[in-house]
């Protein structure tokens, strides 16, 4: 039986994704049909290496839409039948926050020999737009929604736009999933007028209390993104720059 762990009655699609209404993701998963979900997802590029350690690379696993079973638009529309790398869920929060495009991932970008000159530079690849611009923000301010009154609230900081969204799932062990061990996480990306900084906490086996997302993975989220704010200028001048609508 698919349920809500708080119980809610009639919810918007922006209400659905604040609070992680499990009900309400899969009326809006069947109203789409598999085939969009998968292909969707395929976009986003889950269930593909990313190319960035190509020797121990996982792909995770995102199976066909012609190989469903009938309980799987209740499951792959919450996290369950599929397996994602955190790197695959930073990527797909980077093309929201860029309006739209998958980018490659780089794990070094310049390398500076001791004199101060380049000698490596790696340039930003982008590997296909999986979006509109006009959706993107639309999803960001959704995303926002999640920070400020739904169950990203502990990733909040005062005075900033934060979008992400928390995880939780039990854990697949032994080829079923497990009641007492979990994965939760938080994804996110600031300042939502303009992305900067994408971050993905993912916790394994959380002490039971503090496996949801939003008590355990977002307060990580909220720490971090503050030592970086205190760290660069720079962050705090494009947060005042830049306005979302």
């Amino acid at each position: 039986m698919i349920e809500d762990s708080v119980p809610h009655s009639v919810l918007t699609v922006k209400e659905i994704l604040a609070y992680s209404s499990n009900i309400g993701t899969i009326k809006i998963a069947e109203s789409l049909g598999k085939n969009k979900i998968y292909n969707q997802a395929k976009e986003f590029g889950f269930g593909s290496k990313t190319g960035l350690n190509p020797t121990g690379e996982e792909s995770g696993t995102v199976y066909e839409a012609k190989r469903w079973s009938l309980s799987s638009m209740h499951s792959v529309p919450i996290g369950y039948e599929v397996s994602v790398t955190p790197i695959q869920i930073a990527m797909a929060y980077a093309a929201i926050a860029n309006g739209g495009f998958l980018m490659k991932p780089l794990l070094v970008k310049q390398i500076i020999d001791n004199n101060g000159k380049s000698i490596y530079t790696e340039d930003p690849e982008v590997i296909r737009k999986v979006s509109d611009s006009i959706v993107m923000k639309d999803l960001t301010k959704m995303l926002t929604r999640v920070v400020e009154t739904g169950t990203g609230t502990s990733a909040y900081l005062p005075g900033w736009s934060i979008a992400g969204k928390t995880g939780t799932a039990e854990k697949f062990i032994d080829g079923e999933y497990s009641k007492t061990k979990y994965i939760s996480n938080f994804a996110g990306f600031f300042p939502a007028e303009n992305p900067q900084i994408v971050g993905v906490f993912v916790l394994n086996e959380p002490k039971y209390g503090f496996h949801w997302g939003g008590i355990g993975a977002a307060p990580i989220f909220r720490r971090v993104a503050k030592r970086i704010i205190n760290m660069d200028d720079s962050i705090q001048i494009l947060k005042d720059k830049y306005k979302i609508d």
